[in-house]
């Protein structure tokens, strides 16, 4: 017996998230004001999108862009709620094997080519059979049918509970079949210039200055309220900062604004920061095959040598708290308190990396190793603070800063690295945590394999029940800390910034029925 999912209303919510996502300007005195249409809305970008595949590669940059082209099934709102998209609505089957979704009429593609559920099938099998970013994620799936041009049901080979959250992230978008069917979607001209059915249309883009966008009226939810949206590729976060207060800018993403800029963002008049914490922890993840890191005492080490203490209050100027274990708590059901990280003790540290067999230099280092990150603030100052706190363990830290090209080619393509910091979205269920630590997973980039894990991970997705599910989970995180593939850091804050005359931006009142980094609903009230 199916079990319908849910019927959808409109919520809404007071929004803080990692978005500059969406309302339709609904104020406490709303009652006097008319809702206000048009204009265009800039914005910063710190890269240029690597393709305009949108599920293809990993490229945060192009996702920020991709949100607005193109749509999904379904798609995670600014609470981490999984939420409606092309899919108005969908059935379970009680044993989780069968997700039938039923699709939006009347959607055009931006060509004026209908869309239909074919679409939908092409791009998952598209996606299995190029390997795109989500394809270990939908290994499951042992067959996808359409009844009709408004239904898509697939038929998993296990029960999924997590199914849902597992195609509403990032590289999930559906793609034109009627464009790419038969060709190299690495190298389709659509790339250049993407079709999709999202809420704008794509008019331009040129390398290292903006991409831009322009309404779609004909959106099947209705006609954005901006008129154009543009994104201007601005890699200094600096130069960002001042265009943003000379007014060339709406609004700063989170990779724009340095954490040293936050105080000065608070005390200027017209202008709103929203800082907040997001499902994610900023970490060390270690290169498992690198001779030092193979070892455990070494990984031991380097978590007692951090003062994680330092770098909240140094790196992210007190703002946010620290990581206590492997699983945000938030999603309180599946977090292990137990499963802590060690504090720091830097006799113990040096103890550890003895034992491991190392002797000290003439500068007092045991050895060197080079910690990679991207440019994204605050990852440049908690990596200062870590190679001053490894030095009084006496591991030398090599900083090695590269752009997110680069750096997503290092450690995803080549995984040619030793250690390096980021932090990585664990959401919307913590099913998330298979993508990180499963044997070969898509995010898996350390090496990490233990079968204990790779078995509780994926007996998890199979109930529905969060008891069963929330005790393999709270298990996995206790093997985690005892081998440390990882080190947690401090949980991931994320600050934006936009114009006091930005409505329908996570600082105001908003519906949740819009996706993260979209901008459908935003309005320019000036």
């Amino acid at each position: 017996m199916m079990r319908k999912l849910m019927t959808f209303m409109i919520m809404i919510i007071l929004v803080t998230f990692f978005t500059a996502c969406a309302s339709k300007g609904i104020n406490k005195d709303d009652s006097k004001k008319t809702e206000k249409k048009g204009g265009t809305f800039v914005i910063s970008l710190s890269t240029d999108p690597i393709s305009y595949n949108p599920d293809s590669k990993y490229d945060d940059n192009g996702y920020v862009v991709n949100q607005n082209i193109f749509s999904r099934l379904v798609k995670v709102n600014i609470k981490n709620k999984v939420i409606p998209d092309l899919a108005e609505s969908w059935d379970i089957s009680d044993d989780s094997k069968v997700y039938t979704f039923y699709l939006a009429k009347g959607v055009k593609w931006h060509d004026g080519v209908p869309f239909t559920s074919a679409d939908v099938k092409w791009t998952f099998e598209e996606i299995i059979k190029k390997n795109g970013v989500i394809a270990y994620n939908l290994a499951n799936i042992q067959e996808i049918t359409t009844p009709d041009d408004n239904t898509v049901v697939f038929k998993l080979k296990e029960g999924n509970a997590a199914f849902l959250g597992s195609i509403s992230l990032y590289n999930s978008f559906i793609m034109p079949k009627h464009i790419y069917e038969g060709t190299d979607w690495d190298n389709n001209e659509a790339n250049k210039k993407p079709i999709g059915t999202g809420p704008f249309k794509f008019v331009k883009s040129e390398s290292g200055v903006s991409v831009e966008l322009e309404a779609n009226k004909d959106y099947f939810k209705g006609a954005p309220n901006l008129d154009r949206l543009v994104f201007k590729i601005m890699s200094d976060n600096a130069t960002a900062a001042q265009a943003f207060y000379n007014g060339e800018l709406d609004a700063l993403l989170a990779v724009s604004v340095q954490t040293s800029e936050i105080n000065k963002l608070r005390s200027t008049a017209g202008i709103t920061p929203i800082t907040s914490e997001v499902l994610s922890y900023y970490n060390v993840s270690f290169n498992l095959q690198n001779e030092n890191f193979k070892k455990l005492e070494v990984r031991q080490a380097f978590a007692l040598g951090m003062d994680r203490q330092e770098i909240l209050d140094k790196a992210q100027k007190g703002v946010g708290t620290i990581s206590q274990g492997y699983y945000p708590p938030s999603i309180d059901w599946a977090f292990n308190e137990k499963a802590k990280v060690p504090d720091r003790n830097v006799v113990k540290a040096r103890e550890l990396l003895e034992k491991a067999g190392y002797k000290k230099d003439k500068d007092g280092n045991y050895f060197s190793v080079e910690l990679l990150l991207f440019t994204m603030e605050p990852l440049p100052d908690i990596a200062t603070v870590i190679k001053e706190n490894m030095k009084e363990i006496g591991i030398d830290i090599k900083l090695n800063t590269v752009d997110w090209s680069l750096w997503s080619q290092k450690v995803f393509g080549e995984k040619n690295f030793e250690a390096t910091l980021l932090a990585g979205y664990l959401g919307p269920d913590p099913a998330a945590l298979g993508d990180r630590f499963i044997t070969n997973a898509s995010s898996n980039f350390q090496y990490y394999s233990n079968p204990q894990v790779d078995k509780l991970l994926k007996e998890a997705v199979v109930f529905s029940d969060k008891a069963e599910r929330g005790a393999r989970y709270k298990e996995v995180q206790q093997i985690l800390a005892d081998e440390m593939p990882l080190v947690p850091i401090t949980n991931a804050v994320i600050t934006e910034a936009k114009k006091d005359y930005v409505k329908g931006y996570p600082s105001d009142e908003a519906y949740e029925k819009a996706g993260t980094f979209e901008y459908t609903y935003v309005t320019i009230e000036k």
